[in-house]
This record gives structure tokens, C-alpha cells and sequence, in this order.
């Protein structure tokens, strides 16, 4: 004998099927409600996102511009010891800069991953 209150997880779960796009908009629409009835906190929403881009435009304003260098010579070029010490010299100091150069680009672009991937912990510091 059954009773009519007995139903396993998974029957319920089935009677209450809801799609995904509902769900979806279902918590918009709260949040949207949410957002109405508090002013307040979506002035400071608005203003912490004024200030976070304020904040990466300040810090990473060039970054992008520059592109890698890929063009350094690996091997030393024949006839390398049989040029004047000067010209070897200037060699050298191109390949040097190209390296830093490179280098600060690859510092620059991590350094913005890095930025954002860590943006939401720093607004909730903020907040």
C-alpha cells in the first residue's frame, strides 16, 4: 500500500521540470526588482564600476600597443668576431633591447590577466 504522500526525489523533480531560459529569467527579473527597490546600492554598483575602469584605464593605458618582436637572431651571425668591436657592441644592445622590450610586454600583459581575473575580489574589498 502506497501512500499518496510517498514520492521519491526524482518523481518530484520530473514534475517540476523548468527549463533553463525560465530559470534564467526568473532570477533577472528579481534581480531587476532587487535593483528597483534599492537605489542606493545601484548608485554604488554604478559607482564602483566607474572607478574600476577609471582604475585599469589609469594602469594599463598603453597597454596593447606594442606587439612582439619575434625577429631576434638565436645564433650569432658568421663573420660576427670578424666585425669591428663597435659594430659588435651595437649587435649586442639591439638584441638586449629587443629582450627587454619583449620582456616588459609579457610583464604588461600578465599583469592585466592578472588585474582581471582578480576585479571582482577587489570590488567586493571596496564595497
Amino acid at each position: 500500500m502506497q501512500d499518496s504522500n510517498d514520492y521519491s526525489f526524482t518523481t518530484l523533480a520530473v514534475q517540476r521540470k523548468v527549463s533553463w531560459i525560465k530559470q534564467f529569467w526568473l532570477i533577472f527579473e528579481r534581480s531587476m526588482k532587487f535593483t528597483y527597490r534599492n537605489p542606493k546600492i545601484t548608485i554604488t554598483f554604478l559607482c564602483m564600476t566607474v572607478f574600476q575602469c577609471i582604475l585599469m584605464c589609469s594602469i594599463f593605458d598603453g597597454v596593447g600597443n606594442k606587439r612582439l618582436d619575434m625577429n631576434i637572431p638565436t645564433k650569432v651571425p658568421k663573420g660576427f668576431r670578424l666585425l669591428p668591436k663597435k659594430k659588435q657592441e651595437e649587435l649586442k644592445q639591439v638584441v638586449i633591447d629587443k629582450l627587454t622590450v619583449n620582456a616588459q610586454i609579457m610583464k604588461n600583459y600578465v599583469g592585466f590577466n592578472f588585474y582581471c581575473s582578480s576585479d571582482q575580489f577587489i570590488s567586493i574589498v571596496i564595497g
